[in-house]
C-alpha cells in the first residue's frame, strides 16, 4: 500500500512540475517565432548609431539629446543606448577610463566583468528573476553605453540579439577614433615629426613645437643615463648629450591608429606595414613614475594632475622603437607633458 501510495504521489509531482513549466517554455518558443526586422537609431548631439529589433518601440530620445530608451511591448525588455556623464570620485572631472570601470565593477549586482582596451562589460541580475548587462565604450572623450535588461527566461531568446546590437555600435566613423583627438595627433605630427627632427625642436626651444607645450608646466624627458631613468628639463638641456642624434627626419607616409591590445608591450610594436609608419594612441590613467636615484623610492607624477586626461602616442624613432609622448588635457588642450626615451633601453 505505502509503495502504490509513494508512486502515486510521484506521479503527481512530475505531472505538475510538468504543466507548472509548461507556460514558460510555450512562451519561449513563441518568443524565438517572433519575426522582426532591424531599425537603426543615429544620435546626432554624440554621433553615435546603433541597431536595434523593430519589436523593441523607440520612447523618445531624451531631453538634452543623449540616447534615447526602447522596450517591449510587453515591458520585460529594455534597451539604453546613451553617453553617460560620469564623474570621479571629488566630483569635479570625468573619471579616468579606468575608474570609470572601477565604479561599475564596485555595484552589488554586478557578477561578471570584463575589461579590454578602450571598453569594459558588466552584467548580473536586477532581481533573481531579471538579467542586466551594460556595455561601456570609451570613445570620444565621452562614455558610451549600451544596457540591456531581460528576464531570464528570455536570455536564450535575446543574448543574441544582444550580440547583434553590441557589434552594429558604431561611434565617429566606426574606428573608435576621435576626429577631434585624431586632428590634433595630425597637426602634432605635421608640424613637429614629419620631416623633422623632434629632439632638435626641443633642443632649440622652437616656437613650432612650443605650442604644444603649457608654459607654466612645461615638459621634461624621461632619459636612462646609467641603470635609472631620470627626469631632465630645459636647464639640464633634457639630459641630450653627444650621442643624440638631431639630425634624422621622417619622410613618407604613416597611419594613425589606437593601440591594440597586443601593443601592451611596446617593444614588441611592429611600426611599419605596406603603407608605412604606424603611429598608434591611446588614453592612459597614469604617468611614468619617478625613481630617486638614491633611495630608489619610486613615486608616482599623476597626483600632480589629479583631474586631468592623458594620452599617450608613440612615435618610432630611428631604430624603429617606440618613444613615448604623454599629452594631458589642459583647459581642453592637449598639452606635451612628457616625452619617455627610456622603453626599450635596457
Amino acid at each position: 500500500m505505502k509503495k502504490i501510495l509513494m508512486l502515486t504521489f510521484i506521479a503527481f509531482i512530475t505531472f505538475a512540475c510538468k504543466n507548472s513549466t509548461q507556460p514558460e517554455t510555450q512562451d519561449q518558443q513563441k518568443k524565438e517565432e517572433i519575426k522582426f526586422e532591424w531599425a537603426s537609431y543615429e544620435n546626432s548631439r554624440f554621433d553615435f548609431s546603433v541597431s536595434y529589433p523593430d519589436f523593441l518601440i523607440p520612447q523618445g530620445e531624451s531631453g538634452n539629446g543623449d540616447g534615447q530608451k526602447f522596450i517591449s511591448e510587453d515591458e520585460k525588455i529594455e534597451f539604453w543606448a546613451y553617453v553617460d556623464f560620469k564623474m570621479n570620485a571629488t566630483f569635479d572631472d570625468a573619471p579616468s577610463f579606468d575608474e570609470a570601470y572601477e565604479q561599475d565593477v564596485s555595484q552589488e549586482n554586478v557578477e561578471y566583468n570584463e575589461k579590454r582596451q578602450d571598453n569594459y562589460y558588466v552584467s548580473g541580475h536586477i532581481d533573481k528573476n531579471t538579467l542586466f548587462s551594460k556595455y561601456t565604450y570609451f570613445r570620444n572623450m565621452n562614455y558610451y553605453v549600451l544596457y540591456f535588461q531581460f528576464p531570464d527566461a528570455e536570455a536564450r531568446f535575446f543574448s543574441p540579439i544582444v550580440d547583434t546590437i553590441v557589434a552594429s555600435f558604431d561611434c565617429g566613423g566606426g574606428n573608435g577614433e576621435s576626429q577631434e583627438v585624431a586632428n590634433f595627433i595630425n597637426d602634432f605630427l605635421k608640424d613637429c615629426w614629419v620631416g623633422k627632427n623632434f629632439d632638435a625642436l626641443l633642443r632649440d626651444n622652437s616656437a613650432i613645437l612650443n605650442k604644444y607645450i603649457d608654459k607654466d608646466l612645461g615638459i621634461a624627458r624621461l632619459h636612462a643615463p646609467g641603470t635609472i631613468p631620470r627626469f631632465a628639463k630645459r636647464n639640464e638641456n633634457f639630459g641630450y648629450d653627444n650621442y643624440t642624434d638631431f639630425e634624422t627626419t621622417f619622410k613618407g607616409k604613416y597611419t594613425l591608429t589606437m593601440c591594440k591590445e597586443n601593443y601592451d608591450l611596446p617593444c614588441n610594436f611592429d611600426f611599419e606595414n605596406e603603407n608605412g609608419k604606424i603611429v598608434c594612441y591611446d588614453f592612459v590613467s597614469d604617468l611614468p613614475n619617478l625613481v630617486d636615484p638614491e633611495t630608489f623610492e619610486i613615486s608616482s607624477l599623476t597626483p600632480m594632475y589629479p583631474s586631468s586626461k592623458i594620452m599617450l602616442v608613440y612615435l618610432p624613432n630611428k631604430y624603429n622603437s617606440p618613444r613615448a609622448f604623454y599629452f594631458i588635457l589642459v583647459n581642453k588642450n592637449w598639452k606635451l607633458i612628457i616625452v619617455d626615451d627610456t622603453l626599450c633601453s635596457a
